[in-house]
């Protein structure tokens, strides 16, 4: 139990040695024990500044501590629910709230008037402004830079204030060696101040191709004045950058990009505002903080924070600070932490057999799906290394057993014997549908070719076929290997490309035989690589790696990665990780988060027909909740443990107790590095409190170092107190929380 240690029970002589340097007093912008807000800043009156003369007249004080308060009953009532995480992502604090497509969809898009406005070198006669005008016809009807350099790059200047949609490239009518193989794209309302908008790359073909620029930010619109292009590479090695032709499509309308500046603005000053908030907070200039917070009406974070803030920075009520952050575990606060939290793969080897004692037979090129609802996994066909295959299996995920359904599915009017076939489950109808396989070249010629469409209906354990003709229009053959991405549109029937080339955006390098699962409700797909061609080498590799792909934040992961090739290696790990491969196939069981992986074709020169028959399964596994919830309540007990080893208060807790019962209690013993952290506390006890005396800045010095095991060094805050308040922001959404940048270092010396 922590003791109330006031301050008219310590002597004069002890007051300045610990609690002169403690006495803090913070105001947050909405850090009331009711958790009410103050006003949305959209409702003040125009923005003035009288607060500077109080800045500046105000001394700079360093807080490291206040006393241990005595813990009051924590009333989670006073800590307001906030809306979802859905309504969350929309509104944020401090932000203008209007959405970006309400604004957009009143008014069409249009072609946007623009002019040269600057470039890096041009050479011969190819102009930068050749651009204005598309004229495939002509060779010389393009702007062609003088050198091949990564300083390259053109400007354009709008007529006018735009939000710049699309970009579409204008080409030759024919194959050229100058066309951007990979380019950048920025904009922003000066030259000197631009955003990235698109990272891609053209085709060299004859065709025109736009693309989407990005054109919000935080659900707020993005005006441009200028536009510049960096081409990064050509399709010749060693060409100079050519351009032909450039269009830009948004919207100028007045009354649209009025809005949309205003807007921009003042999401821009909210910004700066909440900046000067939290170094004002962060430096204990109380007073400029109120009256800057009170005069704006803005929040600096949500009350929760506020409160999170009082309790650990100005109080130092730990005890009620652990409850806040069980509070906002419960209310699903941490989702979106958890959710950004690296995962960890956890490989099993699943050794199962049929009744019989027997399994599915080593193979590569067969399919798998899955009926999550009722946990099944059902594999067909296959290639052995020497034939196609006929047998249909199932596998029942909670009794761990293969069932083989069908030895040829020929036999009961199925599909027969096949390889590099597609199938899929239509889980509601029970219906396993299966399209196409794989005919050698050399047989095409012998035998003739059915284009059947099967379904297998599992409740009645019939097969049905379809149709025996399917037309498929257009496609391409060639040994390019590929690393783009397409979106289907069920309702609207459109293909969209989400991405030209995924492997210059820190994706998979480019490759096929990939095998790709999703997660709808993760908004998530993961890919596992196959034969792939390194971007800087044209020699074909296998190799084990895992992606994941998130579709809200167009970001890939890497989860897992093995480039070991040494086979005795392989040998080893037999029973840990699946070795590389090819041509295998993977299911994701989307209740229970697991994938399942079986077979392929190894890559083994010294023996192309062999194929494998392992099954396995992959877990990702991330921190759960509880773990988040104890490792913060951890570090705020560590924290408090080293604050009672400063304290020179003889009516504090003592600190060995409160290591051996309240610290002891949250560290997992069994992790080697928290044990070992866990025992590396105990020296602080040993350290000669007498050591803080009356000089405030040898204190705040001689307390920060004991603070160095936990935290790494005081950065930009003034105390132990405000880097344990920011440590426990991070697992908070962003938009619940103060800007992540600091205003000190926006400053640059040069």
């Amino acid at each position: 139990m922590e003791t109330s240690n006031n301050s008219s029970g310590s002597g004069s002589g002890s007051s300045r040695n610990y609690e002169s340097l403690n006495k803090i007093s913070f105001s947050g912008g909405s850090n009331s024990s009711s958790g009410e807000s103050t006003p949305h800043r959209n409702s003040r009156s125009p923005l003035k500044h009288p607060i500077a003369s109080s800045v500046l007249s105000e001394p700079y004080v360093k807080p490291p501590y206040s006393k241990f308060k005595p813990c009051s009953t924590f009333d989670p009532n006073s800590v307001p629910i906030l809306p979802s995480n859905k309504t969350r992502q929309t509104e944020g604090i401090g932000r203008v709230s209007r959405r970006p497509s309400l604004l957009l969809n009143k008014q069409h898009t249009s072609k946007l008037k623009y002019s040269i406005h600057s470039w890096s070198s041009h050479s011969s006669c190819f102009y930068p402004e050749n651009i204005l005008v598309d004229n495939p016809n002509d060779q010389s009807s393009r702007w062609s830079t003088g050198n091949n350099n990564l300083t390259q790059f053109i400007m354009l200047e709008l007529e006018q204030v735009s939000v710049v949609q699309t970009i579409t490239f204008g080409k030759y009518n024919k194959v050229h060696v100058c066309n951007l193989k990979e380019f950048k794209v920025y904009g922003g309302l000066t030259p000197n101040d631009m955003v990235e908008l698109l990272h891609n790359g053209l085709r060299n073909n004859h065709h025109p191709e736009t693309f989407s620029l990005k054109f919000s930010f935080k659900n707020v619109l993005f005006p441009c004045k200028y536009i510049k292009i960096v081409p990064l590479l050509a399709w010749g090695a060693n060409f100079n950058y050519s351009i032909w032709y450039v269009e830009l499509q948004g919207n100028c309308d007045n009354t649209t990009t009025e809005q949309v500046y205003k807007q921009y603005a003042e999401y821009r000053e909210n910004e700066v505002i909440r900046l000067c908030l939290k170094y004002f907070r962060q430096r204990n200039f109380t007073d400029a903080f109120q009256a800057l917070s009170n005069h704006t009406g803005l929040e600096l974070e949500c009350p929760m924070l506020s409160q999170l803030n009082r309790l650990v920075v100005e109080e130092g009520k730990f005890d009620e600070a652990e409850q806040l952050i069980c509070l906002a575990g419960e209310r699903n606060y941490f989702d979106d932490w958890i959710a950004s939290c690296d995962s960890t793969p956890s490989w099993r080897r699943i050794m199962a057999t049929d009744a019989t004692g027997h399994s599915p037979c080593m193979r590569g090129g067969h399919q798998m799906c899955i009926d999550s609802e009722n946990g099944t996994i059902y594999l067909m066909g296959g290639w052995d290394g020497y034939r196609d295959l006929g047998d249909f299996w199932k596998f029942n995920i909670s009794s761990q057993t293969w069932t083989k359904i069908s030895s040829d599915t020929s036999e009961q009017n199925g599909p027969g014997a096949r390889s590099c076939h597609k199938i899929c489950i239509d889980p509601i109808k029970k219906r396993i549908y299966v399209l196409g396989k794989y005919v050698d070249t050399e047989a095409r010629a012998n035998i003739h070719l059915d284009s059947d469409f099967f379904y297998y209906d599992i409740m009645e354990n019939q097969w049905v076929k379809l149709s025996n003709d399917l037309y498929i229009i257009a496609g391409q053959r060639n040994k390019d290997y590929l690393s783009d991405f397409y979106v289907y549109d069920l309702d609207t029937d459109q293909v969209t490309e989400r991405q030209r080339d995924y492997s210059i955006l820190g994706g998979p390098d480019a490759g096929f035989t990939q095998r790709a699962n999703i997660d709808s409700e993760s908004r998530q797909f993961f890919v596992f690589s196959g034969l792939m061609k390194e971007r800087t080498g044209t020699r074909d590799t296998v190799k084990n790696v895992f992606w994941s792909f998130n579709l809200d934040t167009d970001a890939w992961n890497k989860v897992y990665e093995n480039n070991n090739v040494d086979p005795q290696y392989w040998s080893r790990m037999s029973e840990l990780e699946p070795c590389p491969r090819f041509a295998h196939q993977m299911v994701l069981d989307t209740v229970n988060k697991v994938h399942y992986l079986f077979g392929g074709n190894p890559g083994e020169t010294g023996n192309t027909h062999l194929r494998l028959d392992d099954f396995w399964e992959l877990k990702l596994i991330r921190p759960s909740l509880k773990e988040i919830i104890r490792k913060a309540r951890l570090l705020i007990r560590k924290h408090k443990y080293l604050e009672l080893c400063c304290c020179t208060d003889p009516l504090s807790p003592d600190p060995l107790e409160y290591l051996r019962s309240e610290v002891s209690e949250l560290v997992d013993h069994s992790n080697e590095e928290e044990s070992k952290e866990f025992r590396c506390l105990a020296s602080h006890l040993f350290s000669n409190r007498d050591q803080i005396n009356h000089n405030s800045e040898d204190d705040y010095q001689i307390i920060w170092d004991k603070f160095k095991c936990l935290y790494e060094t005081p950065n930009n805050s003034t105390s132990p107190r405000m880097v344990l308040y920011d440590k426990l922001l991070e697992i908070f959404p962003d938009n619940m929380k103060q800007p992540s940048l600091n205003l000190i270092d926006l400053v640059n010396v040069s």
